[in-house]
């Protein structure tokens, strides 16, 4: 993109050394108008871009990760705004099902791809993922929208749903599909930024505020955080878990920041995963106070536990991600992600803390990468580490006292 829109979202990763919290941005983020994108767009068809008459949309973003599906709703909420009555398909996996639950407003339907080898997780299966692009296809969409990646798979995907119109990011060096409006992907800046940028191009033009799942997606854990004990310091919410091991602050440092919080009588809960049971016992077993909740919450549970914390520690994971969706303050550790590319643009209410952080180590980072075997790799904690995130921890305690009994 030839817009100065990277310079109003930190890239932190060349400006902080390990240890050192990301600074707020220098400005509230702002979208370009429409009409200030058209010499990034690869000319089409004339005439194909018709968009009076949208009534099936169909969206593809295949990809495994909670946060990655949260970073798409502004997306997603832009397209509703601009097209009030039509239908609207999430093309992805069947792990995405708590979409339906979470944003019934935005996405009327899952039509899943599970299988497709590249761009889907494993296990392969290119029957069964033929089979249900043949399915979307008979839908006949109007416009289809790729938000997956950079286009180097899955825009091949994306002419095969059959759609009308094709919106895609594209490479320099690939072009867009024919008959497609392609718009130039960005290798730097915001992944809510970015998917919002590409919807502007059909007039699509939103804000790029994260948003809870709706009020009755999240009564469950909202139930569940009133049944714990009251604590005076109010609840934090530790999240020792990640998608892959290489992302997770070892357990110890986890267990020392619940010490330091039960010390001064906050009440502390472990979520994660069924996948994650491990690194919650290691945590619960160094610090018995902690309360485990691990694989008891769905992620729409998830999201009304923690909008009833006072303070959220977690990794860059997708509960960092559905923390900003519910403005529940909180401390993100970061370690070899883009944390340019994926932290909390809200970095007043999210204090991100990097540690030893190396870029490019998220495999993938236009189209979805192998996933790699879910192995325990050994690190302990380095120094000065701990100091941080209890800094940080100690920072937006101060900032965000708990509500007046």
């Amino acid at each position: 993109m030839t817009s100065g829109r990277e310079t109003s979202v930190p890239t932190v990763a060349d400006r902080l050394a390990p240890g050192r919290a990301m600074p707020p941005p220098p400005a509230l983020l702002r979208l370009r108008p429409v009409a200030d994108l058209a010499d990034d767009v690869t000319p089409t068809t004339d005439g194909i871009f018709d968009l009076d008459h949208i009534e099936r949309i169909a969206v593809l973003r295949a990809l495994p990760g909670v946060g990655d599906m949260v970073c798409a709703v502004p997306a997603l909420r832009a397209l509703r705004r601009r097209f009030p009555r039509a239908g609207i398909a999430l093309i992805g996996l069947w792990s995405s099902q708590w979409m339906l639950d979470a944003y019934p407003h935005y996405v009327d339907e899952l039509l899943p791809v599970d299988g497709l080898p590249m761009l889907c997780p494993p296990p392969v299966d290119i029957d069964g993922a033929l089979s249900a692009l043949a399915a979307a296809r008979q839908q006949r969409f109007d416009l289809a929208v790729q938000l997956h990646g950079d286009g180097s798979l899955s825009n091949l995907v994306t002419t095969l749903l059959g759609a009308t119109r094709n919106l895609v990011h594209h490479l320099p060096d690939n072009p867009p599909p024919d008959g497609a409006l392609g718009v130039p992907y960005a290798g730097r800046g915001h992944e809510v930024v970015r998917l919002l940028e590409l919807v502007e191009h059909v007039g699509a033009v939103g804000d790029a505020q994260l948003e809870p799942p709706v009020w009755e997606a999240q009564a469950r854990g909202r139930a569940l955080v009133a049944s714990l004990p009251a604590a005076g310091g109010g609840l934090a919410v530790l999240h020792p878990g990640a998608s892959h091991p290489r992302r997770r602050w070892p357990a110890a440092g986890f267990a020392a920041v619940a010490r330091w919080l039960l010390e001064r009588d906050i009440a502390v809960v472990a979520t994660g995963t069924a996948s994650e049971q491990g690194v919650v016992a290691d945590l619960c077993r160094r610090e018995p106070g902690v309360i485990d909740l691990c694989g008891r919450t769905s992620v729409c549970d998830m999201a009304g536990v923690l909008s009833g914390a006072r303070l959220v520690v977690s990794n860059d994971t997708g509960v960092a991600h559905l923390a900003a969706a519910v403005r529940a303050p909180s401390v993100v550790t970061f370690l070899g992600d883009d944390p340019g590319r994926w932290a909390p643009l809200d970095s007043v209410r999210h204090h991100v803390v990097l540690l030893g952080h190396s870029p490019g180590d998220r495999p993938g980072a236009g189209e979805a990468g192998p996933v790699l075997d879910d192995e325990q790799v050994p690190r302990g904690l380095h120094d000065g580490e701990l100091a941080a995130v209890l800094g940080a921890v100690a920072d937006q305690l101060t900032n965000f006292p708990p509500p007046p009994a």
